[in-house]
């Protein structure tokens, strides 16, 4: 929730070297993402889908986002998580994401011919993982039954 609210706070133009800076030599921040997200800890993936909810609403986040397949497909799919709190924040998440990659894709907001190219072919997945839901449902909360 911190680190959300600094990046929310930071703006693009001091956030980015900030970011990138601190990953140098290791991860890329779509890796670093990932990684967080695939963790058991409810709190830590609630906290990195958080961040990652900003992040993904300038271009250079969005791109930097749209780069790693694995971390589009945690985000756009939602069967990857059960608890509402995580199905919420992963949702939110691929809502920021979208409303970017559209801005994006209709040329309203500024982002270079390589950022274009990355980021406009994910839009219908995009879409129909907002349509889906947090719950992949329509928004209706999945109720998992036992056979008996």
């Amino acid at each position: 929730v911190i680190l959300a609210r600094f990046v929310q706070r930071a703006g693009e133009g001091l956030l980015k070297p900030v970011i990138f800076s601190t990953l140098r030599g290791s991860k890329t921040l779509a890796e670093a993402f990932h990684t967080a997200l695939s963790n058991p800890e409810e709190n830590l993936r609630c906290a990195a889908y958080e961040c990652l909810e900003v992040v993904a609403r300038s271009a250079w986040g969005a791109a930097e986002i749209c780069t790693r397949e694995k971390l589009v497909q945690r985000v756009s799919d939602a069967s990857v998580e059960a608890e509402p709190s995580a199905a919420s924040w992963r949702h939110k998440c691929a809502c920021s994401l979208l409303a970017t990659a559209r801005s994006i894709a209709e040329g309203e907001a500024a982002a270079d011919a390589r950022v274009v190219e990355i980021v406009t072919p994910l839009v219908p997945t995009l879409q129909a993982a907002v349509k889906a839901g947090p719950y992949g449902s329509g928004g209706q909360a999945r109720v998992e039954s036992e056979a008996v």
